[in-house]
């Protein structure tokens, strides 16, 4: 995903994203999304995530 100018989606992606444990730059493992949550986050932030379109 491209997002330019950056700024227009910054907090989305704080808001939605987990932190690096401080002093590392190694990832947690990787899980599932919270697709509900990712959507909802998304709301707050005036992001529309549309259904796929098989939905």
């Amino acid at each position: 995903m491209i997002n330019f100018p950056g700024d227009l989606h910054e907090e989305f992606f704080m808001a939605i994203g987990e932190p690096v444990a401080p002093g590392t730059t190694a990832f947690a493992p990787m899980s599932a999304p919270d697709v509900p949550k990712i959507v909802a986050t998304a709301a707050r932030f005036g992001i529309d995530i549309p259904p796929p379109p098989q939905a």
